[in-house]
C-alpha cells in the first residue's frame, strides 16, 4: 500500500505551508458552518479543501512553488512577529521594551531595579523598572 502511494505521489508537488493554511481555513469554515447552519460557509470550506488537494496532487511543481513563495512572503511579517514574541517569552534572563522615540525593541537584564536605558538606535534615554 505504501509503495502504491509513493508511486502515485511521484512527480507531484505534495503538501507545503500554503496547503496547511488552506486546510486549516477550510476546516475552520466547515466547523463554523456546522454550528451556524450556514451552507454557504460550508460550501466555501469544501471548495478550499478541494483546492488544497488539487495543489497537493498537482504535477506543476514550479507553479505551486511560486504560489507557496508568495504566501510565505506575504505572511513573513506576521510569522516573524509571532516567532519574536515566542522567543521573548522563553527568555527568562531579559525583559524587552520598546523605545518610546523610535519604537525599536530593546533587551534589558531582568532584576536590575530601576535603570536608565539609552537606545542604541536613536540615543534616546528613558528610565524603566525591571
Amino acid at each position: 500500500m505504501a509503495r502504491k502511494l509513493r508511486r502515485f505521489m511521484y512527480g507531484r508537488y505534495g503538501p507545503d505551508e500554503y496547503n496547511r493554511f488552506i486546510n486549516a481555513l477550510a476546516l475552520l469554515f466547515i466547523v463554523i458552518g456546522l454550528f451556524t447552519k450556514g451552507k454557504t460557509i460550508q460550501v466555501l470550506g469544501l471548495v478550499l479543501l478541494i483546492y488544497a488537494y488539487f495543489r497537493m496532487f498537482s504535477k506543476q511543481r514550479s507553479v505551486r512553488r511560486r504560489e507557496n513563495e508568495k504566501y510565505l512572503q506575504a505572511t513573513r511579517p506576521i510569522r516573524s512577529f509571532i516567532f519574536r514574541k515566542k522567543s521573548q517569552r522563553k527568555d527568562k534572563n531579559f525583559l524587552y521594551f520598546a523605545c518610546p522615540a523610535c519604537k525599536k525593541n530593546l533587551r534589558v537584564p531582568r532584576g536590575a531595579g530601576t535603570i536608565q536605558i539609552t537606545c542604541p538606535h536613536c540615543s534616546y534615554k528613558f528610565e524603566k523598572e525591571v
